[in-house]
């Protein structure tokens, strides 16, 4: 597996500049994810707080609104562990280049929900990380500098 690790770059070399933007997103949410796990994030309801808020301004379809409204405001702190731990998995999967296609679907999803959860300042910035997000699931990222090299030679498949 470490020698099919190495054989990687020789592969699929050019791919090293979405490697590096691979990793610096890896590391981008795994610091997020410590920071709402220290913060207040998980014990008070800043999240049901901040959909309160932006819902009303919101550019979201009446459907999406009524959704949060009945399923994620009630359960504010279950919807908090889930955003964190997704963090931590899209963090992790980047760092190790495991599962990259599936967890930039997760990721595009999460940064999708962000823009209509968040003020107009930050829409930019979560269209930005879903753009990247997207370019990881097209060009499958973990094949290059990741363990998903090592699975793309056993088993060709979308997932890698």
């Amino acid at each position: 597996m470490l020698v099919s690790f190495f054989e990687s770059i020789k592969h699929v070399g050019h791919l090293f500049p979405v490697v590096i933007l691979r990793l610096f997103m890896g590391f981008y949410f795994l610091r997020e994810g410590f920071a709402n796990l220290k913060g207040a994030f998980l014990n008070q309801p800043l999240l049901a707080e901040m959909i309160r808020e932006w819902s009303p301004s919101s550019g979201a379809p009446l459907w999406y609104k009524e959704l949060l409204d009945v399923l994620v405001l009630p359960q504010w702190q279950l919807a908090s562990y889930s955003i964190v731990y997704l963090q931590f998995i899209i963090g992790i999967s980047f760092l190790f280049g495991f599962f990259v296609r599936p967890v930039s679907l997760l990721g595009f999803l999460l940064a999708w929900n962000f823009i209509y959860w968040s003020p107009v300042e930050l829409q930019d910035f979560y269209r930005l990380q879903m753009a990247c997000f997207f370019v990881l699931f097209l060009i499958g990222a973990g094949r290059c500098l990741g363990i998903d090299s090592y699975f793309y030679k056993r088993n060709r498949g979308i997932w890698w």
